[in-house]
């Protein structure tokens, strides 16, 4: 093989030219005999006299040549001693560290890539650390903090929070099915059907008073009883014929906007009544076991039945249906349906272990069986421990007004009255 050598051994000065760059000593260019022994592959990029007045550049001719036995013997030749094409001037690109793989940069000597980058790096550590400090708010105040801001908000409050970041839902809602409170039979159809398909809101349940619904929708002025959608509208929902839609109209006297839905005309007989079906009491007291308060007082009761039809299976937690869950069935039969009474709501009562309190003032549908059987069967109080039944109210309940059990007191003393009521009724049955 016969060793070439360049005629223009020297290296190439550019200095001359606009762009003021200079190869070095180690470029692929120089003589490969006069080279030092280290790395000829690797060319290096320094920048100098960067602002150099710029001159014209000669335009150079390229001519191209046969390719000759020789050069195709160099072209054969071993890799460290074959003269290699022009590459780019873009400088080498090298890794940040060993342990960064991923991560390349470019080296540059001159000195405004220098505070270029350690801008750039300021900027960065400055972006870290704020990132690590968070800003405060409320999403990340202690949870005991917003446990005493949301004990003492208004159970309207607690739901503009719930709609307002979806980090209170579940903390707002602890507070809001606490002590549930309702503006219709309509709305209370709603939580029904909420607790007996999600038990984790049912268990939330502390106390529960529908003592107020007798008065639900009066009119301030006249003191009656307006027109309101209740539970039967909410059983009808899917059904376009009793389901009324409100119509969005400009409100030009002042009125406040309500996304209550409107009674239905088809319904027009019970817009004026305020009962609760017996069935929907059920699916409470069953479904919320940790409730400790129960006041009915003064609630109108309506008829129901459970439905033991094999086509219509139950949904809820607890494995019942009724009549007033669902949209009357032309196919059901009389063996299907199974009438509910009181005596339900009084079994449901006896059922709940951390039951402590009862009031049924003004309830007709109660009787002296029933109150000696809730009494008798009901959980006792243990001393220093949860649950267990400790106070009554019976005040005016019963279809006779002057009966001796209806009174208000502790369970012991009103257990004693019943006890001696019943002695009396049965020693006056069993006269001469």
């Amino acid at each position: 093989m016969s060793s070439r050598r360049r005629k223009d051994s020297k290296p190439f000065l550019l200095s001359q030219r606009s762009n003021g760059l200079l190869f070095s000593h180690h470029h692929f260019l120089s003589n490969p005999s006069s080279a030092p022994p280290r790395r000829q592959n690797i060319s290096i990029l320094s920048q100098i006299d960067g602002n150099a007045p710029a001159g014209p550049r000669p335009k150079m001719a390229v001519i191209l040549k046969p390719v000759s036995e020789d050069a195709k013997d160099d072209m054969n030749a071993p890799r460290s001693y074959r003269q290699q094409p022009v590459r780019s001037l873009i400088p080498p690109v090298i890794p940040i560290r060993k342990t960064e793989r991923n991560v390349i940069r470019r080296r540059r000597n001159s000195s405004s890539s220098t505070s270029i980058k350690s801008m750039t790096s300021s900027l960065l550590s400055r972006r870290r650390r704020s990132a690590m400090t968070p800003t405060p708010s409320l999403t990340n105040i202690p949870s005991e903090i917003l446990t005493q801001i949301f004990s003492t908000l208004s159970q309207l409050d607690l739901h503009s929070l719930m709609l307002t970041n979806t980090n209170f839902i579940e903390l707002a809602a602890t507070y809001l099915y606490a002590t549930p409170t309702f503006v219709s039979t309509y709305r209370f159809a709603q939580f029904i059907h909420t607790i007996a398909h999600k038990p984790h809101y049912a268990l939330q349940v502390r106390h529960l008073d529908l003592s107020y619904f007798h008065r639900l929708g009066t009119d301030p002025v006249t003191n009656e009883l307006v027109n309101l959608c209740g539970w039967r509208e909410f059983k009808w929902r899917h059904h376009d014929m009793y389901w009324v839609r409100h119509i969005h109209t400009i409100n030009t006297k002042g009125q406040k906007y309500t996304t209550h839905p409107p009674a239905s005309p088809f319904l027009k007989s019970y817009h004026r009544t305020r009962d609760v079906p017996i069935g929907g009491l059920c699916h409470v007291l069953k479904s919320c076991t940790q409730l400790r308060r129960l006041n009915l007082s003064r609630l109108q009761l309506g008829a129901d039945f459970a439905i033991k039809s094999s086509t219509f299976k139950p949904t809820t937690t607890h494995g019942q249906i009724f009549v007033s869950d669902v949209p009357k069935s032309h196919t059901w039969e009389s063996k299907d349906l199974m009438p509910v009474h009181t005596d339900d709501i009084i079994k449901c009562c006896i059922e709940l272990q951390l039951l402590e309190s009862i009031k049924f003032k003004e309830c007709v549908w109660l009787s002296t069986i029933r109150v000696a059987k809730l009494l008798d069967e009901a959980p006792r109080a243990v001393q220093f421990s949860d649950g267990g039944l400790r106070r009554v109210d019976f005040r005016e309940s019963g279809m006779n007004r002057e009966v001796r059990w209806a009174v208000r007191g502790s369970r012991e003393d009103v257990e004693k009255i019943v006890k001696e009521v019943v002695e009396n009724t049965r020693d006056r049955d069993a006269g001469p």
